[in-house]
């Protein structure tokens, strides 16, 4: 064998023994490695409990979504952007139904009068004292209170008891407005008082009863009044019944309907031998049967200006 034969063979034999050596000190260092190994498992282990408890660094945080959203709480205390309803004022009439208002002036109890009774029935005034009240539906009506201690304030005029009742004429309202009153106890004890509105007298829907037919009838007219007096008459018999007009016909009118079958006859007709003249004056005529309920209206004839100039009218209704 050569001498490089020999020194490759030296030097492969000494580069074995260098590499054994590096593997044995690595070794040495084999159970330190192996109780790292150890502490390592476990705390993966723990590792692995914090991991399933923790929320993932991929989930989007949307707090603030959900606190954008408007929430309602019925049981907060707090006052913050709450709006206060204030609930008006209610008492109990003595006909058992709900009025509203406390009384006074700025806030008077609220009525409209029984559609039957034509009537309101006051809350308990004290004695001395007064309410107020403010009431539909009674417009250019008649109130009466039948009771010597009260008075009423409408309109800024004071209506005292005469012969012991409080009756005057309200001011002309709409259905729809509401009219204040004041009604007052002049009483050393507290009351209750039942105001009753009419209709006028002579009005349409409270005519002046007829009683019987025969007798002549004088009305007194103002200036203005466009619309005349009502009467209603309840025939007596089967008859012909004429209507006969006494005064100037140049100033009033007559007008007869029988609301059985609407016939209906005026001194203002134009149709032939409908006013008729006899020796007790101009007239024109119905035919009735007993219990026939007629009505007649005496009114003013506007003059030339169209104008309702205040008159006396007389007229005669006889079979």
């Amino acid at each position: 064998m050569n001498n490089k034969k020999i020194l490759a063979l030296i030097l492969a034999v000494l580069m074995m023994l260098a590499t054994f050596a590096g593997c044995r000190k690595a070794g040495s260092d084999d159970s330190a490695l192996s109780s790292v190994n150890s502490d390592v498992s476990i705390n993966y282990s723990n590792v692995d409990i914090v991991e399933d408890n923790s929320e993932p660094e991929s989930v989007v945080d949307t707090t603030s979504d959900i606190e954008s959203i408007p929430t309602v709480n019925n049981n907060s205390s707090s006052t913050e952007n709450t709006v206060s309803v204030e609930e008006p004022n209610t008492n109990t009439n003595p006909d058992g139904f709900e009025i509203y208002g406390s009384g006074t002036s700025a806030d008077p109890y609220i009525d409209t009068p029984n559609a039957d009774t034509h009537t309101v029935k006051t809350l308990t005034i004290p004695a001395g004292k007064s309410v107020f009240y403010s009431i539909y539906r009674v417009g250019g009506r008649i109130l009466t209170i039948n009771d010597t201690n009260a008075f009423v304030v409408c309109d800024g005029t004071k209506h005292s008891a005469q012969g012991g009742k409080v009756s005057f004429k309200v001011v002309d309202a709409l259905a729809s407005d509401a009219v204040m009153f004041e009604i007052g106890n002049t009483s050393s004890t507290d009351k209750n008082f039942t105001i009753t509105f009419a209709d006028e007298q002579g009005s349409m829907s409270n005519p002046t009863i007829l009683k019987n037919a025969g007798s002549e009838v004088t009305l007194k007219l103002e200036d203005g009044d466009e619309v005349g007096h009502f009467y209603k008459y309840i025939a007596e018999q089967n008859g012909t019944l004429k209507f006969y007009l006494l005064s100037d016909a140049t100033k009033g009118i007559l007008l007869a309907t029988n609301n059985r079958n609407s016939a209906q006859r005026s001194t203002e007709s134009s149709e032939e031998g409908e006013v008729k003249t006899d020796s007790t004056g101009t007239y024109i005529e119905l035919e009735v049967e007993k219990g026939d309920e007629i009505i007649i209206n005496a009114g003013i004839k506007p003059n030339k200006r169209n104008k309702y100039v205040a008159t006396e009218i007389k007229w005669l209704a006889k079979y």
